[in-house]
């Protein structure tokens, strides 16, 4: 999450799994990012987070609060530690 509130989107990109890489190239992290900030106004902090140890993925649960409210976002992370998959959610 702090690399897109930074806008390092290239790290992020490095830290993609390959499946991730090919479905979230630079320019498409950006656009997600872009669009979050758009609805939810500028991040503000992490209100929580919670880490689920799975046998092959883990899953990083974050509640974050942005200038308009809250969003959660889920992170899978894979065995080799790569992000294997992002989403965000208002509830």
């Amino acid at each position: 999450l702090q690399l897109m509130v930074n806008g390092d989107f290239e790290t992020l990109y490095s830290r993609l799994n390959e499946a991730s890489q090919k479905e979230l190239p630079v320019a498409k992290l950006k656009e997600f990012w872009g669009s979050v900030v758009a609805q939810a106004g500028q991040f503000q902090k992490v209100l929580n987070s919670e880490v689920k140890e799975g046998a092959k993925n883990s899953v990083v649960f974050l509640k974050v609060q942005f200038e308009k409210g809250v969003l959660y976002f889920r992170f899978g992370i894979n065995a080799e530690h790569k992000i294997s998959g992002m989403t965000v959610d208002s509830q």
